[in-house]
């Protein structure tokens, strides 16, 4: 058992509804997004957000936390390589079942790339390559881990013949070490933006600061509501009051109106997020950078405050 799956097996054993529970700490409240960022988990393709979140949820040291993500992810990319077979059972067995031979395969190391620019050192180790995918970190110079992961634009199969960042056998393409170092250099500049207008920034962040919080509030309250009402039908069922097929009738406009009024605090969060970014102060920079910068601010603030409250509680 891989050591990220040891972490997340201590914390929720083969239990569906710790599972649940597990994933709805993560943030995912809809089942369908919860097991498709389970699996991104596994395969160690995560951003930094979903790192602090899980940090917070399995409660371990950051270095252990990414170095379990980092073996995921070395490991896992063996599987789009042959070298390999390995196949989930999700609910029943939530982690991976190996089959005999795979101890022989060597393990994949992904490549670390280096170069100058603008007087500085930029190094990053990718976390993640595919034909058409990639994920990069920045290492060098540290930026504390905020902003410092990057991933590229995905690259549609077809298009692959022209165009791909890896090749079959895992080896960077030119265009691959191109767009990655674009992508290092997006970070860095983003870092060093970040770092000389910190309180500008805050300052914008402070202002929908309220609202933001305000979305997640109400989430909750739905999500409190919504799993009433569905354990109710589900008291109904076992009861004998409905069948089956009444049961699934009568829920499916609760999850309906649910997930509609869900996700709509979800786009209204980001455009707060998208207001915060047509500041004055962002013009210099590109609209995902600035996107990026003003999240990772709302929600660590957010995270905080959420913390101290627990801590005065």
């Amino acid at each position: 058992m891989l050591k990220i799956a040891e972490l997340i097996y201590d914390r929720i054993g083969n239990d569906r509804k710790k599972k649940a529970e597990f994933l709805r700490e993560l943030g995912y409240t809809n089942p369908t997004h919860g097991n498709l960022a389970f699996e991104h988990i596994i395969h160690g393709r995560y951003n930094d957000h979903i790192e602090d979140k899980l940090r917070n949820v399995l409660k371990v040291k950051k270095g252990e936390l990414e170095k379990a993500l980092d073996e995921a992810r070395i490991y896992f990319h063996k599987i789009y390589q042959g070298d390999i077979n390995l196949f989930f059972v999700y609910n029943r067995k939530l982690f991976p079942v190996e089959r005999s031979k795979i101890e022989k395969a060597p393990p994949r190391v992904l490549p670390e790339i280096s170069f100058e620019y603008k007087g500085a050192t930029l190094k990053g180790k990718f976390t993640y390559l595919e034909s058409g995918d990639f994920c990069i970190r920045l290492i060098e110079p540290n930026t504390g881990g905020s902003g410092s992961c990057g991933c590229s634009n995905h690259i549609m199969a077809l298009a692959r013949v022209a165009r791909r960042y890896a090749e079959g056998d895992g080896r960077l393409t030119e265009y691959g070490l191109l767009r990655a170092k674009e992508k290092l250099i997006e970070l860095y500049e983003s870092y060093l933006f970040q770092r000389k207008n910190e309180k500008q920034i805050n300052q914008v962040a402070k202002s929908g600061q309220l609202k933001y919080k305000q979305t997640y509030t109400e989430q909750k309250e739905l999500q409190k509501i919504f799993w009433a009402q569905r354990a109710e039908l589900k008291k109904r069922l076992k009861s004998g009051e409905l069948n089956p097929n009444e049961y699934a009738k009568l829920l499916k406009p609760i999850s309906r109106a649910f997930d509609d009024a869900y996700y709509s605090l979800s786009d209204k969060r980001r455009k707060i997020v998208q207001r915060a970014t047509e500041s004055e102060i962002f013009k210099s920079i590109n609209s995902c950078s600035a996107s990026g910068i003003i999240s990772r601010k709302l929600n660590e603030n957010y995270e905080n405050e959420t913390k101290s409250n627990n801590k005065g509680k």
